[in-house]
């Protein structure tokens, strides 16, 4: 589709604000920070309310951005070349943490299966092809969601269609597989998270979520779009989402429990809201943006040395000096172009 270039400004400072606080909250869930917390139930929903709405935050608006040069470009030859370059830029640091995140779980696992080193080579062989270690799923789930976006966007009805399916499939295997328990489709689920370890993919997760973010860039819609009328949605969905998981509270599911309906409407609604309120765009965040990765690529990584190698359980504790890490790595990604690309 042949449409004018949008004037949407290319920088968001209340969205870089929001990419920072998120990471923040994915270091949270990798060092069940949420245990500072006495009651059960309090740390139920700060992990599953809060916590968890980082991740589909930055799909969302990595296919919101990404989905500005789809709209934008002329032919099908300008479309993969606008991929190509976001993937190409996601794999240096992918390739880099995914390695050198999996150099510090083999031990662990060698000890924890008892020494069983078939066991071990098949975790291995899963983690490289399914699962990538130290969050770096979802650099993955990037990576093959942002081709399927391509390959299907000329076809954006079927496209729909099939992300509609691909996420359903998803929250079964995740958060609504009780809902699935005593029936024939339990089976199916079970055998496909024997071999494929979770349904967190690119196909399942990476790719319709980024296809919302993409959605939400087609030309003036977000002009269209009136602030107060997102306001009110995301207020609505943050409602609908601790309903959500109260619901869900003690009820049989699989995996990371991470897979909400209610996020589909709210992280959009609130991404929608503050792209058309930069309360900050006076402040400059750009740094608030390049420390959102700088935290959240290595982060897994420190967190398993300090927890697992040197013993360190407190979460608080464990929580800090992972993120102090990150900002001693960020103060080096100013003086190193080498690390500042794997950052």
């Amino acid at each position: 589709m042949n449409t004018a270039p949008q004037k949407e400004r290319k920088e968001n400072h209340t969205i870089d604000f929001w990419k920072l606080f998120f990471a923040l909250c994915i270091v949270g869930i990798h060092t069940n920070l949420v245990k500072i917390f006495p009651s059960e139930h309090t740390q139920w929903y700060v992990m599953q309310v809060v916590f968890r709405m980082g991740v589909p935050f930055f799909f969302v608006v990595s296919g919101y951005f990404l989905g500005r040069k789809l709209w934008n470009c002329t032919d099908r030859k300008e479309q993969w070349h606008c991929v190509g370059k976001y993937i190409i830029k996601l794999l240096p640091p992918y390739l880099v943490w995914s390695i050198a995140n999996l150099i510090v779980t083999i031990p662990l696992w060698y000890r924890n299966l008892g020494g069983d080193l078939k066991a071990v080579h098949m975790m291995i062989i899963k983690t490289i092809l399914f699962y990538p270690t130290g969050a770096m799923w979802f650099v993955l789930a990037c990576v093959i969601g942002a081709f399927l976006l391509c390959l299907f966007w000329r076809h954006k009805i079927v496209m729909v269609f099939f992300a509609i399916a691909a996420h359903t499939f998803a929250l079964f295997a995740n958060t609504y597989y009780f809902v699935i328990a005593n029936t024939p489709l339990h089976k199916v689920i079970d055998r496909y998270l024997e071999i494929f370890l979770n349904p967190r993919k690119g196909i399942y997760v990476g790719f319709p979520l980024l296809m919302i973010g993409a959605f939400l860039a087609y030309p003036d819609l977000i002009r269209h779009f009136r602030a107060s009328w997102a306001a009110v949605l995301t207020i609505l969905s943050a409602i609908a989402l601790v309903l959500e998981m109260t619901v869900i509270y003690g009820k049989e599911t699989k995996d990371d429990i991470s897979l909400c309906i209610s996020f589909l409407i709210l992280v959009p609604c609130m991404v929608v809201f503050f792209l058309q309120k930069d309360i900050l765009h006076r402040i400059p965040m750009q740094w608030a943006r390049e420390l959102s990765t700088c935290i959240f690529y290595p982060h897994c990584f420190f967190r398993t040395l300090l927890r697992d190698y040197y013993h360190l359980e407190n979460p608080l504790v464990l929580y800090g000096i992972t993120i102090a890490i990150c900002l001693v790595l960020f103060a080096l990604s100013k003086k190193s172009r080498l690390i500042k690309k794997i950052v």
